[in-house]
């Protein structure tokens, strides 16, 4: 009886093994490439190399400080990690207004561009002596401020001007000048014992080729045009999903693949409406499961979304 419970598990587990090795699934290849990012304003009617860029920042005012106290862990002086205690440090709280900062981008003839408020005016709070563990006596940390005040604010308006600095390069790198950024990121076909899938190998191939070609060369005839016929490849493929069925040829797990596959390929030829409702049907494909690929495709559509207003004034 054991041994014939024994095969009987065996071949259970033979044939699903047989059924998991014969099942329809994507196959990804990974790519690196880079994708050329358009500014929000009307290019063919601007010379880039002529755009000023200019910012100004608010005032940064401080508030009135307030005396507080915390719990802090601190080390007796001349002891160790095993002798650590809890103890009550005082520190002041000083309130202070986080500026508004603008940026304007002018063309040669003084004309804008583009203009935006970078940072709004926004309350915040910085901490002077916060959980510091000579700050125990409440005298301490008064002493402390009365010297210090004055670097310390210092510092808070320097930091919020580095702060706001790389903010505004940022804007100005996303917003006023094209630009590239690199990435890298799976092509996907499909495998299976039971289907031909020559097309979607095909379609693969020619977009691993063009995406290298960008990488290289930047955006291409050719690369585009490789591209939109691995596009239309994985369009007529998608015409045959099949969500309910594991067993059809274009199965959920092949069709996330083929939507995250057009996802990108329509962004990089700069149709934007097609990739975010692409990447909004592969999205439903993953319902509420949760897991790298599917929020990486989410941030996608995100990023879709924020840069749709630029790519519809640049064509």
């Amino acid at each position: 009886m054991k041994i014939r419970l024994t095969l009987i598990a065996l071949f259970v587990f033979n044939l699903t093994l047989t059924s998991l090795l014969s099942a329809q699934s994507d196959q990804g290849k990974k790519v690196k490439t880079r994708y050329l990012q358009l500014p929000n304003y009307e290019l063919n009617s601007v010379d880039v190399g002529a755009i000023s860029v200019d910012y100004a920042v608010g005032p940064s005012a401080f508030g009135q400080e307030k005396l507080k106290d915390t719990k802090s862990m601190c080390v007796p002086k001349g002891g160790g990690l095993k002798d650590v205690v809890e103890v009550t440090t005082y520190y002041y709280e000083v309130p202070f207004d986080q500026p508004a900062s603008y940026m304007v981008a002018k063309d040669g003839q003084g004309n804008v561009v583009y203009a935006e408020e970078v940072t709004a005016p926004t309350p915040s709070v910085a901490k002077f002596g916060f959980d510091e563990c000579k700050n125990w006596v409440a005298e301490t940390v008064k002493k402390s401020w009365a010297k210090d005040q004055a670097k310390f604010k210092s510092n808070v308006s320097a930091t919020e001007a580095s702060r706001i600095d790389e903010l505004v390069n940022q804007s100005v790198r996303t917003n006023v000048f094209p630009s590239f950024f690199y990435e890298e990121f799976k092509v996907y076909t499909a495998k299976g014992k039971s289907f031909d899938y020559a097309e979607l190998d095909e379609g693969q191939t020619m977009a691993l080729s063009a995406y290298e070609s960008f990488q290289d060369q930047g955006p291409n005839a050719d690369g585009m045009e490789k591209l939109r016929t691995a596009i239309q490849v994985w369009e007529k493929e998608l015409e045959a999903l099949d969500t309910d069925n594991k067993k059809s040829r274009i199965n959920k797990s092949i069709g996330k693949g083929l939507y995250e596959n057009l996802t990108n390929a329509y962004m990089y030829v700069y149709d934007l409406k097609k990739a975010i409702k692409a990447g909004n049907a592969g999205m439903e494909l993953y319902g509420n499961f949760s897991n790298d690929r599917s929020n990486a495709l989410a941030a996608r559509v995100s990023q879709l979304r924020s840069r749709q207003l630029g790519v519809s004034k640049t064509q």
